[in-house]
């Protein structure tokens, strides 16, 4: 099983930084920059599951560029 990577990231030092909703949940807020990485992560993985289960039905399946 893979290890989940936490973004490293100071979240009282970011939090003194936004001065409104859209510092924090805006485009680039600080929500976002949270979460990008560890959705990315859950999707990777639930990738790498689907298409290894197909590629015991089909044969290999190389879907990474």
């Amino acid at each position: 099983m893979n290890v989940l990577e936490i973004p490293d990231i100071d979240l009282k030092k970011e939090l003194k930084k936004c001065n409104s909703m859209e510092d924090l949940v805006g485009k680039n807020g600080l929500m976002q920059r949270l979460f990008r990485s560890i959705i990315q992560q859950f999707l990777e993985a639930e990738m790498d599951i689907t298409f290894s289960k197909l590629g015991k039905y089909t044969g290999s399946i190389n879907y990474k560029v």
